[in-house]
């Protein structure tokens, strides 16, 4: 009996077909997986980036305001501005 077992276990020394067809289905499922996740993260980044360069507007914007502000004397009150766009939702500190 003992000898059966050995001599079986001598001949199946590589994989069968049904367990390289389940490795690559798996692989081929984690794979589809991942690259929707990534997409999602590099859609998510590109807003981040685009967000950060219109606050970067925003800020020179002010500061250019603020500084011909005193020149023009242009009565403006920005922070109240400021609560406005904080309360719609915009992304000004």
């Amino acid at each position: 009996m003992l000898n059966a077992i050995l001599i079986k276990k001598q001949k199946s020394l590589g994989f069968t077909l049904l367990e390289l067809l389940v490795t690559i289905a798996v692989i081929g499922i984690l794979s589809s997986v991942s690259f929707s996740m990534i997409k999602e993260y590099r859609k998510k980044a590109y807003n981040v980036v685009a967000r950060s360069a219109y606050h970067a507007a925003y800020l020179i914007g002010v500061d250019i305001f603020q500084s011909f502000e005193n020149v023009k004397g242009l009565d403006h009150d920005l922070q109240s501005e400021k609560i406005f766009l904080r309360k719609s939702g915009e992304l000004f500190p």
